[in-house]
């Protein structure tokens, strides 16, 4: 025997107004609603079916979690790196503000039976009572999100402070790739900074690369040979020449 699971979201129809949808229309407004007379007042009406209510206020929540678990991930990411003593930390990882974002649970009825032949669970809730805790939620993600994203701009100054005094450039280096024209990557032009280990990488390497020019120059110098460097062309090519 297969057992079913059934989940009922209820409208008491004795609870569940007539609605007076009557309107003289007069125009309509960017998002789909109409502009009309009704009673003698001019007023705007959007009707939209419950269902797409709940669903609409869902996915704007689902899109809400998304940006403040990545807001979230780049903040506990900055506090990392600013308890990094090369950063001046001290080693320890600073408490990172709590995110206040729980959902409100809605009142379930559950039973077990029959339909027909089958097994079934069924679950019931009120369609009111969800789509209230969807747009209460909405709410609570508004401002959670709004916290995170101050935290994380007052976190990235301080880094970007800290970065400078350590040699580093104040944000971090961003992948560049060189593509062909048809779109192929022919070349890594800069290396994406995943981590502080990466910042530092970059500049050793840039600071060998400059003393091995100096070191070039330096020979060329000394023995007289070799020709000049671009930029040293370009220099005397600048030069005004006196009359």
């Amino acid at each position: 025997m297969k057992y079913i699971l059934v989940l009922l979201l209820t409208v008491s129809c004795s609870s569940i107004k007539q609605l007076d949808t009557e309107l003289e229309p007069k125009g309509t407004t960017n998002d789909g609603g109409i502009v009309g007379l009704k009673s003698g007042e001019a007023v705007i009406m959007n009707k939209t079916a419950a269902d797409d209510e709940l669903r609409v206020v869902q996915w704007k929540n689902f899109q809400l979690e998304n940006d403040l678990n990545h807001e979230y991930h780049m903040t506990k990411w900055c506090y990392e790196d600013l308890s990094d003593p090369r950063l001046g930390g001290n080693g320890e990882l600073s408490k990172m503000p709590p995110m206040n974002t729980i959902k409100k649970a809605v009142a379930v009825k559950e039973e077990l039976g029959l339909e027909g032949d089958k097994l079934i669970v069924l679950k019931q809730s009120s369609f009111r009572d969800q789509l209230q805790v969807e747009k209460d939620y909405t709410k609570s993600l508004n401002v959670m999100l709004s916290e995170v994203k101050q935290t994380k701009q007052e976190c990235e100054r301080k880094m970007g402070v800290a970065r400078v005094k350590a040699g580093l450039p104040s944000k971090r280096q961003k992948g560049e790739v060189k593509f062909s024209p048809n779109g192929v990557v022919e070349e890594v032009l800069k290396i994406q900074e995943k981590s502080l280990d990466d910042a530092f990488k970059t500049k050793q390497e840039m600071a060998i690369g400059e003393r091995n020019i100096a070191s070039e120059k330096e020979d060329n110098k000394e023995s007289g040979e070799g020709s000049p460097t671009e930029s040293e062309t370009l220099e005397k090519s600048d030069t005004p020449v006196s009359e």
